[in-house]
């Protein structure tokens, strides 16, 4: 294979972050080549590097007592969708999160977080827990707020994939290489 050695930006690792970052650059029209190894074909006789965003689940939201989590969480999950709709791979459920606390302080943080960021979002007391989660079981005295809309999951393996096809869109490769 021959490389092109006439980059401005080589991104080494092809995680959720590496991909991100690479994306980013050469929508900014920097000439950029992000370089990591594909997902193994068979996980069960993989010996190369093994990256931690081969599982298929994580939780994203915006609900968090620090305000700058919370502020880089809404600007990349209000992203999402465009990503999505860019490159045709869907990876975020928003099907919303649930917190649920006996500690009345930390639930005032979270309460403050969303109205701050103006979420739409529910507080949920011992009777409104049970009704909405039927299949969950809380301890009496337990409170919830429910962040809906603006929360759910991503599968990274996909999001990564999406980030790579909107890398190529923007003009930018992918070298396989560990």
């Amino acid at each position: 294979m021959e490389l092109n050695t006439n980059i401005d930006v080589a991104v080494i690792g092809r995680g959720m972050l590496g991909s991100s970052a690479a994306r980013h650059l050469a929508d900014l029209g920097a000439s950029v080549s992000l370089i990591g190894p594909g997902e193994p074909k068979k996980h069960s006789v993989h010996t190369g590097v093994f990256g931690s965003h081969y599982d298929s689940g994580r939780i994203t939201r915006i609900l968090d007592r620090n305000p700058y989590y919370s502020k880089i969480a809404a600007a990349s999950i209000a992203r999402f969708r465009n990503l999505e709709s860019l490159t045709g791979k869907y990876f975020y459920q928003d099907v919303g999160q649930i917190t649920v606390s006996g500690m009345h302080p930390y639930l005032d943080e979270l309460t403050d977080c969303a109205i701050l960021n103006e979420l739409n979002h529910s507080i949920l007391d011992d009777t409104s827990l049970a009704s909405t989660f039927p299949y969950l079981k809380f301890s009496d005295g337990m409170t919830g707020i429910y962040e809906i809309e603006t929360a759910g999951h991503i599968n990274p393996r996909e999001f990564i994939s999406a980030q790579g096809e909107a890398l190529k869109i923007s003009g930018g490769n992918i070298i396989e290489e560990t």
